[in-house]
């Protein structure tokens, strides 16, 4: 079971920070997922086994944030996630471009 639930906290990590697996919590059960998105959540588990450690790491405090959330604020962000999500790929490279220009990245 540990591994399962690595896999699948994995999948809630990378769902904040890539988008993907939306609808996807940590309290679901392997043996729930459909193929396809056990699939995802295998392959957002060997991306984050190449990430380099400061990247893992930082991924790990990330999703134990996500889970000190209360549903409400998780709620949000899904719903924040999937405008996002649903935004022409202009508008989004356009909101990320004034974002980084915001925080001084290049």
């Amino acid at each position: 079971m540990g591994i399962v639930r690595s896999i699948i906290a994995t999948g809630v990590v990378f769902t904040v920070s890539a988008g993907g697996l939306a609808r996807l919590c940590p309290a679901q059960s392997w043996r729930e997922l459909s193929p396809r998105e056990r699939y995802e959540v295998l392959r957002r588990y060997e991306r984050y086994k190449q990430e380099p450690e400061q990247r893992r790491e930082r991924l790990e405090e990330n999703y134990q944030r996500w889970q000190q959330l209360p549903p409400e604020e998780k709620e949000k962000l899904r719903r924040r996630l999937e405008s996002w999500q649903e935004l022409p790929p202009d508008k989004r490279e356009e909101l990320r471009r004034r974002f980084q220009d915001r925080q001084g990245q290049p």
